[in-house]
């Protein structure tokens, strides 16, 4: 598995962003297309999968993290 970016998001007074950094992997086989995004995070027990867009507003957890899968392309 490729080395991840991370990136530390600062708190601000909207967003309580967590002490820990954010981790990008980029190339993954995992992303190549929705339907083995969707399988990869079922295998690892990432349940709640939903497909077709990010919201285009700021929003956070307060008590889980998230996994994300940016997949280009149509979907199958």
């Amino acid at each position: 598995m490729p080395t991840p970016d991370t990136l530390a998001l600062e708190r601000s007074g909207a967003i309580p962003n967590s002490r820990l950094p954010a981790l990008v992997y980029r190339g993954l086989e995992l992303a190549a297309d929705p339907v083995s995004a969707g399988q990869g995070f079922a295998h690892n027990g990432w349940l709640g999968a939903w497909r077709n867009g990010i919201f285009g507003y700021h929003h956070f957890h307060s008590t889980a993290h998230e996994v994300l899968a940016i997949v280009g392309g149509p979907p199958p």
